[in-house]
C-alpha cells in the first residue's frame, strides 16, 4: 500500500486486507519519510517502511499487489486469485474485474474486464493495477516505483511487465474483487 497522505484511507485498505478469508498474505506499507502517518498494527503481516528503506527483491513474497491507500478488497479476493494462479500454473499476471468505492461505501462503475487482449490494454490500459504479478517477473521487467504511484506510472509498469508475456501467462478472474477509491477529495 502506499500510503503517502490520509491514514483513513490507508486504514480502510488495510482492514480489507485483513479481512480476507485467505490469511497467507504479508503486507507492506511504504511511507515517504517526510509521512507523519501513523498505521501501526499489532498484526505481524503488517510492516510500515520507509520508502527508502523498502526493498521488493527482499520483502515480497512469490505475488506481488500494488494498492493505493483507500483501495479495497473483498473479503474472497485474494482466495479467488490465488486459485487462478493455481489453475494456470504459468501465470505471471492475474488481474480482476473493479469498481470505485466512495467514502460511504457505496459501489459504483463497475468495470467488467475482458479476457486477455494485447492491442486493448495498449489502447486503453484496462488493467488499471488491479492485478497481482509473479514479483520474480515484475522484478525482472523493472519494477515499481511506489513513490510515483499514479496512472502513468502504473501503465508504464503494466507495459513493461505483459512486454514479454505469452497469452497463457495472464489470467483474468471475471469478478469484482477490487474496489478503488474515488477522488481523495470525494473521500
Amino acid at each position: 500500500v502506499n500510503a503517502q497522505t490520509d491514514a483513513a484511507l490507508a486504514k480502510r485498505t488495510i482492514a480489507s486486507i485483513q479481512g480476507q478469508i485467505y490469511a497467507n498474505w504479508r503486507l507492506f506499507i511504504v511511507l515517504d519519510p517526510a509521512a507523519s502517518l501513523n498505521l501501526r498494527t499489532s498484526d505481524d503481516r503488517i510492516q510500515t517502511v520507509p520508502s527508502k528503506d523498502f526493498s521488493l527483491a527482499s520483502t515480497a513474497g512469490a505475488w506481488t499487489a500494488i494498492l493505493e491507500a483507500g483501495d479495497q478488497l473483498r473479503p474472497q479476493s485474494l482466495l479467488l486469485i490465488t486459485q487462478k494462479a493455481l489453475s494456470q500454473p504459468d501465470a505471471k499476471l492475474v488481474y480482476t474485474d473493479e469498481d470505485l468505492i466512495d467514502r460511504h461505501g457505496q459501489r459504483s462503475q463497475h468495470h467488467f474486464k475482458p479476457d486477455w487482449n494485447y492491442d486493448f490494454q495498449l489502447s486503453t490500459g484496462y488493467l488499471g493495477n488491479a492485478w497481482l504479478i509473479a514479483t520474480d517477473h515484475l522484478l525482472a521487467s523493472g519494477g515499481h516505483d511506489l513513490l510515483s504511484n499514479n496512472a502513468s506510472s502504473i501503465f508504464d509498469t503494466t507495459l513493461r511487465c505483459i512486454e514479454t508475456l505469452d497469452t497463457n501467462q495472464i489470467a483474468h478472474v471475471a469478478h469484482v474483487l477490487w474496489h478503488k477509491a474515488t477522488s481523495h477529495r470525494e473521500l
